[in-house]
């Protein structure tokens, strides 16, 4: 698609297309997308923007990064490296914050992390 930047979907609106699509066809079908990474990791489109726009789309399920693993290599690594119990909790109440938001909360969210997204695909195209 000669995009620049993974999050371009979601700024476009490709994703709420499908999304649209999906519900409007086949409601009882599960969807997701990718970008999910530690919720406090430094990343150029902040976790939990991507969670927000998770919610936002209906999206059940999130494909997750190896950041979010700290990319462990075995389970013991993983133990070592990231509290999963601490890390599902934040999720969660993210979540449900982000289900929380009136319907004008969720519309300047969407807005403020398209712009972001515009942003960030801009740089990389200026590195490259």
């Amino acid at each position: 698609m000669g995009l620049a930047f993974m999050h371009e979907l979601l700024a476009g609106g490709v994703l709420d297309e499908l999304a649209s699509r999906i519900r409007a066809v086949a409601p009882a079908i599960r969807f997701g997308f990718g970008g999910g990474a530690l919720l406090d990791a430094p990343h150029p489109v902040p976790p939990r923007d991507v969670l927000r726009e998770h919610v936002r789309l209906g999206s059940r399920m999130i494909i997750l990064s190896r950041t979010f693993t700290g990319d462990a290599t075995n389970e013991a690594e993983l133990a070592a490296r990231v509290d999963l119990p601490a890390e599902i909790a934040k999720i969660r109440q993210a979540v449900a914050a982000a289900r929380a938001r009136t319907a004008d909360e969720t519309e300047r969210d969407r807005l403020r992390i398209r712009e972001l997204i515009w942003r960030v695909a801009d740089q990389a195209v200026a590195r490259a």
